[in-house]
């Protein structure tokens, strides 16, 4: 009897944590879109409105206190004399995706959807840091398209004063740097070293300690802002945007379909190309030998070269890289033809290193980006790849020999081609094994990306192989980039993980950076901080230049308050962040050791804080009470 009256009652235990989900669920939803509704309507109304001065609201407008302890739900019991299985209980109380109400008069804080941390709290000693077991840092993406559609980044252009930075750490000036002495200085937020006002920036300060122009300067109200930069910040002029192709032409690519998606696809996109009407293009195509092509605008048709085996070192003396604007037509002629030039070729060789030698010479000159298609990995000439796969070898402790490039040829073209400003994307077709692990070093040092398609064939992946393609050659990109992120003294970024070249310790070296890439930067704090410090600021900023030429710096200033409770730590985890987080580290180690080492470092991090979060309490020997911000968790790690 009680076994029936317990099935009849789990529909009813069912709807009602489907309904507590939900309502958690609209709660965060409801605060987000109110914030943006709040930043909106200041920016619409800053000449009449009156509540600057008002704290940002921000999140669960209940929770005025960080340490503030949030109620638990019922707990409904079980029969004694039922076997008890461990059960995980969370919080009803939704933690804010954005720091708690503060008391900064900043305005518009920075998107997340730009610099998104893993907890929107920070603590205030290294213990409690690594008490939490959580990874902290920040996911950063600086060129996302979804945040411009609630708030475009205003842009600064600071004329005759220059770019205002601190002369010590070279933070720019942000929504929470100090002014005083009449306006004529400002104190720095993350060095805290004291600087003069350019006599051309300066302002006088009114009665409440603020500068008089300051809902008129976007750089002192915005979290996020674009700077014009002077001349000063380039190396040399902006360079034209140039796509240039590198496309197989072996009998697999034939066979496949691939050579076809690839000249239609690229047919399509040539007047949604960004960088008009500036931009360059240009073709090589390889199996065994090198084709170039002359694009010279008088001409009618295409002109084919053929570099045979013996002679790859062969700089051409035609126009090979030419104006889209300018030879349009006969870009178009060959990108018709192409499939139809080799539908009879049987050719199974792919010298991919030669080709992309003979590529780097013709666009290093300018920098851009370089577009490998690849249908087989590499079989001759320079950079021939060995078949090295082993199902053997798979789930032992060896299996991690296969994950290890095979030599460092590509990676030392990737290395070369980071420094001539040239971003290489590979979309890869393979039939047959393709060793990833190897060809991958062309993107991972040069802010690339890599496209895999196992087993292509035509009608199975010829949509989605377009569909990327499309978005690959359209996206907004900025080019010639470089990226580095500065902390409250004390604090450090210790890791970082994405397609980079390092270089001066943290400085990131992008040849290209478009809409899509993301970085993850895990920090740690080295010194304890003051009972004072309310706040830690994190500024990230991106010099690069936009594909119309303009030189731009991107600058991201994010403010989180700072906490001494474990509560608070656990209860403002941002899971989603956290997870990409994890799922980077993992990844970054997976070269290193065993996979199956790499998911037990899963499991372990996923226990670690679970057994953290005691400090919710227990409401019996079988139940640990989580926030509400880590319940999904275990099922995060576990899929």
């Amino acid at each position: 009897y009680q076994r029936r009256v317990r099935e009849a009652l789990r529909p009813l235990n069912s709807l009602r944590s489907h309904l507590v989900l939900s309502l958690s669920g609209y709660k965060i939803m409801t605060d987000r879109y109110k914030q943006r509704a709040y930043a909106k309507i200041s920016n619409s109304n800053t000449n009449n409105y009156t509540g600057f001065n008002q704290p940002f609201p921000t999140g669960n407008s209940q929770i005025n206190d960080l340490s503030q302890t949030p109620t638990s739900p019922p707990v409904y019991p079980t029969h004694t004399s039922e076997p008890q299985v461990p059960s995980y209980q969370t919080t009803t109380t939704s933690p804010p995706q954005e720091p708690p109400n503060q008391t900064l008069n900043s305005v518009v804080v920075c998107p997340s959807e730009y610099m998104r941390t893993t907890v929107n709290v920070f603590p205030r000693t290294s213990s409690l840091l690594k008490e939490s077991a959580v990874p902290y840092g920040f996911i950063i993406q600086p060129l996302n398209q979804a945040a411009e559609k609630y708030q475009e980044i205003p842009i600064v252009d600071f004329g005759t004063a220059g770019v205002v930075r601190c002369r010590n750490c070279r933070g720019y000036i942000n929504p929470y740097v100090l002014f005083f002495d009449g306006g004529k200085r400002w104190k720095c937020n993350l060095c805290l070293l004291s600087n003069d006002v350019p006599a051309a920036y300066h302002c006088p300060l009114d009665a409440s300690g603020k500068r008089q122009d300051w809902l008129q300067r976007p750089e002192l109200t915005h979290g996020a802002v674009e700077i014009v930069a002077p001349e000063e910040y380039m190396v040399r002029p902006p360079q034209p945007t140039v796509f240039f192709f590198c496309i197989d032409v072996c009998y697999y690519s034939i066979s496949s379909g691939m050579l076809n998606s690839v000249a239609k696809t690229i047919l399509e996109c040539l007047d949604n190309l960004p960088g008009e009407p500036r931009t360059k293009i240009g073709f090589v195509t390889f199996d065994s030998n090198i084709h170039y092509y002359n694009l010279n605008s008088a001409l009618s048709t295409p002109q084919m070269y053929v570099i045979n085996e013996n002679n790859f070192e062969f700089t051409p003396d035609v126009d090979v890289l030419v104006s889209l604007k300018e030879s349009r037509k006969v870009i178009a002629t060959l990108l018709e033809r192409l499939p139809k030039m080799f539908a009879q070729s049987q050719n199974a060789q792919a010298n991919l290193g030669s080709a992309l030698k003979f590529a780097f010479e013709i666009v290093k000159k300018i920098g851009g980006k370089l577009i490998v298609f690849s249908s087989i990995a590499p079989t001759k000439g320079q950079g021939a790849l060995k078949l090295r796969e082993d199902v053997n070898l798979l789930g032992t402790e060896k299996e991690v020999s296969l994950l290890k490039p095979q030599s460092d040829f590509y990676k030392n073209i990737a290395i070369e081609a980071s420094k001539q400003q040239v971003c290489i994307d590979l979309f890869l077709c393979s039939p047959k094994y393709t060793d990833i692990a190897t060809l991958s070093e062309l993107s991972q040092s040069t802010s690339g990306q890599v496209f895999y398609y196992p087993e292509f064939i035509t009608g199975k992946d010829t949509l989605k192989f377009e569909k990327d393609l499309e978005r690959n050659l359209t996206r907004p990109v900025g080019f010639e980039a470089v990226m580095r992120t500065r902390c409250t003294k004390g604090i450090k970024v210790i890791n970082q993980f994405g397609h980079f070249l390092i270089r001066n310790n943290d400085l990131l070296a992008l040849p290209a950076v478009d809409a899509d890439k993301a970085f993850a930067l895990q920090i740690d704090l080295n010194d304890t901080l003051s009972s004072s410090d309310n706040f830690v600021i994190f500024q990230t900023a991106l010099l690069y230049t936009t594909s119309s030429g303009e030189r731009r710096i991107r600058v991201f200033t994010v403010a989180l308050p700072t906490t001494s409770s474990l509560k608070d730590c656990l209860n403002y985890v941002d899971l989603e962040a956290c997870m990409n987080m994890m799922g980077k580290m993992a990844i970054s180690k997976v070269p290193e050791t065993s996979l199956q080492s790499v998911r037990e470092a899963l499991v372990n991090k996923c226990a670690q804080i679970i057994r953290a979060s005691r400090c919710f309490g227990y409401s019996n020997n079988a139940s640990v009470v989580l926030p509400e911000s880590l319940r999904m968790l275990p099922s995060y790690i576990l899929s």
